[in-house]
């Protein structure tokens, strides 16, 4: 059993080392027949990216389970369901993701399931590692005892730190490191300074290189700005609008945008741009929810026929697959407003954790959406609704910059600003 671990800041190809390693491991180990690579990531973009690079190693013709830690997690709980109910006092669901994390690190433990472990997966690859928290890093330490281990992480793109990243003191603690340090993301040396200077702590270098940094005084002058930036980037592949916070919390976000996108603006006038927000998971999730039209007591019963399904795709066939096998094996009529809400929650989730993301244009989104993705070029809106502590907000604005492979635009409201950190140095 052994544990490798690689560190390095974003755009450093730390992926890219991570399956270069596990083509070497494999090429010494081959799989044995009906072995498996499992390949684990905390969010299913990441995921996604993870399947893609599996699916292009030689030799490996499919053969590997990739996953969230979260789902993998489940796996072990649900098989091993018994001896479960025997290490927890209370019966868990999907959705306690935490508690069934933690509980499937204790069944790791017990000889029977790890037997099971090691042979249907006796290689274990983990990107995004800082992500890994409580009973996520409990499941994954448990795994590093049965298995060979390869672990991806920067620490700097734990985006709520308050001290030091649990994961990655424990990989730097029990396993080989590597360190990256080379950027292989972009070539545009405004952008990479810029990345080093917040992550570092320093004041951020003159404009230049592909990277803007600007101060409204007002929407309308952030409006402009942004709108024309749109004009002359309009033949990028795809472009982010990425701000801390979500619109509902910050007027400036929300007007800025409304503006870029009702009229033109400036002489000679461009714009307008439309300029989409891209639904958090609870948002959509939520408003598939409320398409239901469920009764407000949970209590309260519904029968299929009483459902209101605006559509037929993802989310709304899986509910209705579900509802289908209750009634056919079991010969239910009946659902209590809770069961189909709860149902529902799962349903949209593995539609989403599957979706095909849309990969071009112009779309807003929070930071936190936005990471672990590529973008040819952002837009960065700083309100004052940024909240946290110096360190968290540097880590939010690195992650922001670290989006784009070309051009980053950094729009401050109120040009004061700029004299403070995180864009200079300072606590």
């Amino acid at each position: 059993m052994s544990l490798y671990f690689i560190e390095g800041p974003a755009g450093a190809g730390k992926t890219t080392r991570l399956f270069q390693r596990l083509e070497r491991v494999l090429e010494a180990c081959p799989l044995a027949e009906y072995q498996q690579v499992l390949a684990l990531t905390k969010m299913h973009g990441s995921r996604r990216r993870m399947d893609s690079r599996l699916r292009g190693i030689p030799g490996l013709r499919g053969r590997y389970s990739c996953c969230t830690a979260d789902s993998f997690s489940w796996s072990v709980v649900r098989r091993w369901r018994t001896l479960a109910r025997r290490r927890s006092a209370t019966e868990l669901a999907e959705e306690d993701y935490d508690q069934v994390c933690s509980l499937a690190g204790v069944l790791l433990a017990e000889t029977i399931v790890s037997r099971w472990v090691i042979r249907a997966f006796p290689i274990v690859v983990v990107d995004e590692f800082q992500d890994c928290k409580g009973g996520q890093l409990a499941m994954i330490s448990s795994l590093s005892g049965l298995a060979t281990c390869l672990v991806a992480a920067d620490d700097f793109q734990d985006l709520e730190a308050t001290e030091a990243n649990p994961a990655v003191v424990w990989a730097r603690t029990n396993g080989e490191s590597e360190s990256l340090s080379k950027i292989h993301r972009t070539s545009a040396i405004g952008l990479l300074e810029a990345s080093r200077a917040v992550r570092e702590g320093r004041n951020i270098p003159k404009n230049g290189g592909g990277f803007t940094l600007l101060g409204a005084r007002n929407l309308h002058v952030g409006a402009s700005f942004v709108s024309n930036n749109l004009s002359w980037w309009r033949r990028c592949a795809d472009i982010a609008v990425l701000t801390p916070v979500r619109p509902s919390r910050s007027a400036f976000v929300r007007d800025l945008i409304a503006r870029v996108e009702e009229k033109p603006i400036g002489d000679p006038p461009v714009g307008p741009h439309s300029v989409p927000w891209e639904e958090s998971h609870e948002e959509e999730c939520d408003r598939f929810i409320e398409g239901l039209e469920l009764p407000d007591d949970p209590d309260a019963e519904v029968r299929f026929a009483g459902l209101v399904f605006d559509d037929v795709g993802g989310p709304q066939r899986g509910l209705r697959h579900w509802i289908e096998r209750q009634t056919r094996v079991a010969g239910r009529v009946t659902f209590t407003a809770e069961e189909i809400r709860c149902e529902a929650r799962r349903a949209h989730q593995r539609s989403r954790a599957y979706r095909r993301v849309r990969g071009r244009g112009v779309r807003a989104m929070t930071i936190h959406q936005a990471k672990n993705r590529e973008f040819h070029s952002v837009i960065v809106l700083w309100p004052y609704q940024v909240v946290g502590s110096i360190d968290r907000q540097r880590r939010l604005l690195y992650n922001a910059i670290t989006r784009a492979r070309f051009r980053v635009l950094v729009v401050v409201q109120n040009p004061k600003r700029l004299a403070q950190p995180p864009f200079v140095a300072g606590s």
